[in-house]
């Protein structure tokens, strides 16, 4: 195969959207044209829409948002060029006023839903101007609570910027210093504190007042830090109810709120993905790297690189939905306070858990309906047989969740969160690198309220873990404290005020990992268990450890440690 052709694709079985006037670099916008392509493809049942070599530019235009928009098509792979190593060569770039977030009308790069047998490889998203920004520290003023930032070439910058989700870097390295954030958690009235342009010869510097963090950075550290941090619309790439998702040797340099959101989707292969910072940018900026909600079937996450996003850089969760009523023994009505999934959440055959007595219990659906009720909607759940005697009203059920899924030889570095976040089951967990990543590199089980769920047959081998958890995110959000157990490397956790100890996170394997330079605190270690049962740790190495297992006797039991 030649350079930059791509396999499979002929004349026969392809639309090539230059014949619809999508031109690269011609500085136009392309959304409409690229639109029409796929729109073609799919009524005339072509496999591949075929960019060429170069940017394409997603420019709204009357007002009207760049995105493009793809509904209901089957069997389409959206196929862009490669360069001579094998590395994308066409580049999406949408291209919005730089605001902050309350200013913000900026939306997705491709949104694309109820469709199936769909992908995307060999292409690069990415925002210009982008909506963060980098730069050295030249003054830390502590008698008059001033900071100021000479911005790197090429980044971003305007008048008035605000500062969410800064972070501190050493420029030596480039790699994420071991200090707090210096914005997450930061009071809401700080925010009001703005960027201001400061008058310097040959340099673009920029001065912010009396923020928190000036004990926090140094004179010749980095900083990165971003605009629109709460942004609903700033998903890079989202995906909804669609069905057999593959992306392929695709690249995200920039977003706002997460990089790639897949919601109730089922069947999700990602391979050869880099969500990373490019050029002089030393954040990638996104919430989320990753994010997929609600999904089922099969995941597979194969060389996955992420760097510097301000949150997790992979996530799988589900919701935890509320029992309302008990009509009778094999029937519920639940709430769901996010209407815009009602829909999809729950289907006819599915088989969700009960999260209630001594384990969880598994049912499966007869019959779903979705009625409306003001501000949430409702579901009347039918299922085949009767359901768990332990189930009461405001008890939980959570949604069907993998058949399988797989996260292999990939790398997870220079991330202010938890490099995984996993509340499914079935995973393999195997060949990744997790380093310097602010929180714990691996967390399993429920976040939150508002997510679920536990984990069940999990497998955690051939990993490393390096420099992992300088901060412990969690150290009893809601309901009682239960002693700052978590480990830097692994944890199992609840963070619901629903449960306390019943140890729902079950069936783990941890072995054949290295843990290396975890030294952290006495509340940290490698390897934190809670909340869980059966449990086999074994032939783990650790170097440079101050605690290599800790557990929380009173929500734990049934775990094998062979390696104290």
């Amino acid at each position: 195969m030649k350079s930059g052709e791509i396999a499979g694709s002929t004349v026969d079985n392809s639309v090539f959207v230059r014949d619809f006037g999508a031109i690269p670099d011609d500085g136009k916008s392309d959304t409409k044209e690229i639109t029409k392509a796929i729109e073609y493809a799919y009524a005339n049942s072509k496999k591949y829409v075929v960019l060429d070599k170069g940017i394409y530019n997603l420019r709204g235009d009357d007002g009207k948002v760049p995105t493009i928009y793809v509904r209901g098509v089957e069997n389409i792979k959206l196929i862009g060029q490669i360069t001579n190593d094998g590395s994308p060569a066409t580049i999406l770039e949408v291209n919005a006023e730089l605001a902050n977030n309350d200013e913000l009308k900026l939306s997705r790069h491709l949104d694309w839903e109820n469709s199936g047998n769909i992908g995307v490889e060999n292409i690069i998203f990415d925002l210009k101007p982008r909506f963060s920004t980098s730069g050295k520290v030249l003054m830390v003023d502590h008698e008059n609570k001033r900071v100021e930032v000479e911005i790197f070439d090429g980044m971003s910058h305007f008048e008035g910027m605000k500062c969410f989700s800064a972070n501190a870097w050493d420029l030596e390295t480039r790699k994420l210093k071991h200090v707090d954030a210096l914005t997450i958690n930061m009071k809401e009235s700080y925010f009001e504190n703005l960027w201001h342009r400061v008058d310097r010869p040959d340099k673009v510097v920029y001065a912010i007042n009396n923020m928190p963090f000036l004990d926090k950075i140094e004179v010749g550290d980095g900083i990165s830090w971003h605009y629109a941090a709460h942004s609903s619309s700033g998903y890079g790439v989202y995906f909804y109810n669609c069905r057999n998702i593959e992306l392929d040797n695709v690249h995200m340099y920039n977003a706002i709120t997460v990089a790639f959101r897949i919601n109730d989707s089922k069947n999700v292969t990602i391979r050869n993905m880099h969500i990373k910072p490019e050029g002089n940018s030393l954040a990638t900026g996104p919430r989320d790297g990753i994010y997929l909600s609600n999904c089922r079937g099969k995941l597979l996450v194969d060389s996955l690189y992420v760097k510097g996003v301000r949150w997790d850089p992979l996530v799988s969760r589900v919701n935890f939905i509320k029992i309302k009523k008990l009509p009778d023994d094999k029937t519920i009505i639940s709430s769901y306070v996010a209407q815009a999934h009602a829909e999809s959440i729950l289907q006819v055959g599915d088989s969700v858990y009960f999260w209630c007595g001594e384990k969880p219990a598994r049912r499966q659906i007869k019959s779903v309906e979705v009625l409306q009720n003001k501000s949430e909607k409702e579901h009347r759940i039918v299922f085949t047989e009767e359901i768990p005697k332990e189930a009461l009203i405001d008890s939980y059920i959570s949604p069907p969740q993998w058949e399988s899924a797989v996260v292999m030889n990939s790398v997870f570095e220079d991330n202010f969160g938890t490099g995984l976040i996993f509340e499914s089951e079935n995973l393999i967990l195997e060949n990744n690198l997790f380093r310097n990543n602010a929180y714990h590199a691996v967390g399993f089980g429920p976040t939150s309220i508002n997510t679920g769920a536990f984990v069940d047959n999990i497998v955690i081998r051939n990993n490393h873990f390096i420099s992992n958890g300088w901060i412990n995110k969690y150290t009893g959000m809601y309901g009682r404290i239960h002693g700052g157990i978590y480990g830097g490397g692994i944890t199992t956790h609840e963070q619901h005020p629903h449960f306390s100890t019943e140890p729902y996170n079950r069936n783990i394997l941890i072995e054949n990992n290295i843990f290396e330079d975890m030294n952290f605190n006495e509340e940290m270690g490698a390897i934190g268990i809670k909340n869980a049962q059966n449990v086999t740790i074994r032939n783990n190495t650790y170097r440079n450890i101050k605690n290599k297992v800790l557990m929380e006797m009173e929500s734990t039991k049934n775990i094998v440690n062979e390696d104290d």
